[in-house]
């Protein structure tokens, strides 16, 4: 394995340890590669004294806001190094068939297929639904969904956002790569939106929709606006090859 782990965290220390590390644990993710980044020092002593010793690797004080903490973990890893990053409250992966999922080997094989096809970003299909999946991986503009993903590190792509930083990414990793990787018979499962701490404990609708807007305006070629029903701006995308 030539590959790190990830982990953002805010103040969720044991969902964190309930949640993702032991679903690692279960795949038999070396602890060692496992990196975990808390927002500020006062996190860090709860981290310390919540999570089992031995299940991870370190535990890096970082910076609070999703924009911000990606970038540091960005800039704390080197140029060109194979990093998955994972959110703290994922419980398992859901494919199209019930077959054995061996985590490390398909992350093995995202990194490979990356490098082969000179991408930078590779992902999971965002739904935990058999009925949407389907059995491709695709290369042209498709969401890549934050909750897990992996990158070939490149610190010239810098997101700006704490909503959508994850749309954000995806497009400027297209432009740049002229492509992302996407498996759309995998997914990862989770409750968006419905765990406490995490992006729900600053989130409000009119940042959101400050994002989506903003968004818009960065990429206006690849982002279509979709309005929600609860106010919130979503949206589609749009492969202009």
């Amino acid at each position: 394995m030539s590959w790190r782990v990830a982990i953002p965290s805010y103040r969720r220390a044991q969902r964190l340890k309930e949640a993702t590390l032991s679903l690692l644990q279960q795949h038999q993710v070396p602890p060692s590669l496992i990196d975990v980044f808390v927002a500020d020092t006062e996190q860090e002593w709860e981290y310390v004294s919540t999570l089992t010793p031995g299940t991870y690797g370190k535990l890096i004080v970082a910076v609070p806001g999703m924009g911000a903490v990606r970038n540091f973990m960005t800039d704390y890893y080197n140029e060109g190094d194979h990093v998955l990053f994972i959110d703290d409250d994922i419980t398992g992966f859901l494919t199209m068939t019930d077959a054995p999922f061996d985590l490390c080997k398909f992350i093995d094989q995202a990194f490979e297929q990356c490098v082969t096809l000179d991408l930078q970003l590779w992902g999971l299909y965002p739904v935990a639904n058999r009925f949407f999946m389907k059995d491709v991986a695709t290369t042209d503009l498709r969401y890549i969904i934050g909750s897990m993903y992996g990158v070939i590190n490149d610190t010239s792509i810098r997101v700006t956002l704490d909503d959508g930083e994850d749309k954000q990414r995806t497009c400027l990793s297209y432009l740049k790569y002229g492509g992302v990787l996407r498996y759309s018979w995998v997914s990862a499962k989770t409750k968006y939106y419905r765990e406490p701490g995490g992006m729900q404990a600053t989130r409000t609708l009119e940042r959101q929709r400050a994002s989506g807007l903003a968004l818009l305006e960065q990429f206006p070629d690849l982002l279509a606006r979709k309005d929600k029903k609860d106010g919130k701006i979503e949206h589609r995308f749009r492969d202009r090859r």
